[in-house]
């Protein structure tokens, strides 16, 4: 992502002051292909801003993530003010997913280098995940840590997946659509969560380059597990609209589905109403 990026998207609400930040909450994530951000206002319990940037350049994750970064953070003058609060998503390939029990930290680089090496220059970082009652753990580039630590001071650092995970979970109600399956697409990569008897069996992240490949993966996953499509309830979550031909061809083959909607406990600013419901859940679930 060395090319220039694109804003694809801003809402802003009319009573939003940037230099009133102290009280909000600033949620980014970083994909391959360019990076999103949300400011929630935590008095109001109110969404004021999203904005959205894409880029044609997808080198720039694994070609130079402190350069990309810069230019993130270059590219909005939001991004430069203090927060109460600030959650950086980070992509990256692959998250381990471990139970809480038997989990000792010691042990960490152990088991994660029985999954995947680590490359010089990567360090390991851990996610608690307490909705999950278990820990992420992935690799991110230690250059990257250190800006990030000069760029946002006590910032929270989770993995994509572990953000996604943790607010799915902290948002199943009593009563709503329990999915067998929760797909979340995003441009380039979709992550598979599958649920039994109340809780998360099975999470993997896959990358794609055309529809195809999504649907290639997800049947091969279950078949995998001896599940049948027909049988099962799936949630579609992301950047996939439910007027597209993807979309409807998707859901056919299932039981029945449903869009995540975002979280009732929070109010959203005027624009909001132009995006769907279920595009972006990270930036615009982050659970209080």
């Amino acid at each position: 992502m060395s090319g220039p990026l694109r804003k694809i998207i801003s809402v802003v609400d009319k009573d939003f002051l940037p230099g009133a930040s102290d009280k909000s909450i600033l949620s980014i994530e970083f994909q391959p292909d360019g990076f999103s951000f949300s400011i929630l206002d935590t008095l109001k319990a109110k969404y004021q801003l999203l904005e959205v940037f894409q880029s044609e350049d997808m080198d720039g994750f694994f070609g130079d993530p402190v350069e990309l970064l810069k230019s993130v953070i270059h590219q909005s003058p939001y991004l430069q003010n203090a927060y109460k609060e600030v959650i950086l998503n980070y992509y990256s390939r692959h998250l381990l997913l471990h139970p809480e029990e038997g989990f000792k930290r010691e042990d960490q680089i152990t088991l994660y280098s029985s999954f995947r090496k680590i490359p010089q220059k990567y360090k390991l970082r851990i996610d608690k995940l307490s909705n999950l009652g278990g820990y992420g753990l992935y690799i991110v580039h230690e250059e990257l840590l250190k800006l990030l630590d000069v760029s946002f001071p006590g910032h929270t650092l989770m993995h994509t997946g572990s953000a996604f995970i943790e607010n799915y979970l902290g948002s199943i109600m009593p009563g709503n659509f329990k999915p067998d399956i929760i797909l979340h697409v995003r441009h380039t990569n979709f992550e598979l969560l599958l649920m039994e008897d109340g809780g998360l069996s099975f999470y993997r992240l896959f990358p794609y380059q055309s529809f195809e490949d999504i649907l290639f993966y997800l049947f091969l996953v279950l078949q995998n597990q001896n599940k049948k499509a027909q049988d099962m309830d799936i949630m579609v979550v992301g950047e996939i609209h439910p007027n597209s031909i993807n979309f409807k061809q998707l859901v056919s083959y299932f039981n029945q589905a449903g869009l995540a909607e975002r979280g009732h406990r929070y109010q959203y600013a005027p624009g909001f109403e132009s995006i769907p419901g279920h595009f972006y859940y990270n930036v615009l679930n982050h659970l209080l």
